[in-house]
């Protein structure tokens, strides 16, 4: 199957095989303040090249460059 940024978002993370949660919460009144939920899909893609590898969860979006990038919390 080809992965594409245009296919449907459903299912489950490919990492943390947790469902996608798609909610989406306002955090205050100026544009672009907004909370996700930690089950939220992201675009997930290489950081060297820049190709498209998945949709994953925001939380494993966040661990995946914490370990890949070196990034100490």
């Amino acid at each position: 199957m080809s992965k594409r940024k245009n296919r449907p978002i459903d299912g489950n993370c490919p990492i943390c095989l947790e469902p996608f949660d798609l909610t989406v919460t306002r955090t205050g009144s100026a544009p672009g303040q907004y909370t996700w939920s930690p089950h939220y899909p992201m675009w997930d893609h290489c950081h060297v090249c820049g190709k498209f590898r998945d949709y994953i969860c925001n939380r494993c979006n966040s661990w995946d460059g914490t370990l890949t990038q070196g990034w100490k919390l």
